[in-house]
């Protein structure tokens, strides 16, 4: 058995979060900037679907660096106007992500909690709910993505179906 821990808990959750970015980008280097108006009947467009993305990632990427999580203060960004935006504002989240969660030791993501109002998971916890928000939204942009007809990045089958 091996018993050799990550050296923080950034390291410990790497392959999924280099996953969730390798794809991201993978959609939108797969976009034009026309193709951020595209909608779905009474649906909003996937520019606006994008913007909620990037509004989520970066609400959990700030729930690790000041512990608290507030949904009810929680306002959606505005839509960006280009493909080039959106790729330097997932970017920069990221990087928020990455860091923040590499300041914590392994044992600190089992102990440390995030306060959500009512609810305190530790930062693993915390981690595992932000991943399931970011596979939420992954399925709205594989409906909008089949139906533009564009591709899929290559691991999407594996992680989205």
């Amino acid at each position: 058995m091996n018993d050799v821990q990550p050296e923080n808990l950034y390291k410990g959750i790497e392959f999924i979060a280099e996953a969730f970015h390798d794809m991201r980008r993978q959609v939108i280097n797969g976009l034009t900037d026309t193709d951020l108006t595209f909608t779905l009947p009474g649906n909003p467009t996937l520019g606006e679907v994008l913007a909620d993305l990037a509004g989520i990632e970066g609400a959990y990427a700030d729930s690790f660096i000041s512990l608290k999580q507030d949904w009810a203060t929680y306002q959606r960004p505005q839509a960006l106007s280009t493909t080039t935006d959106y790729l330097a504002a997932f970017d920069g989240t990221f990087g928020k992500l990455r860091s923040a969660l590499s300041g914590y030791s392994f044992e600190q993501g089992k102990t440390v909690t995030v306060n959500r109002g009512g609810w305190e998971p530790t930062l693993v916890q915390q981690f595992d709910t932000y991943a399931q928000a970011v596979l939420i939204v992954f399925g709205k942009l594989d409906v909008y993505l089949k139906a533009m007809g564009k591709p899929l990045p290559e691991r999407w089958g594996e992680w989205v179906g």
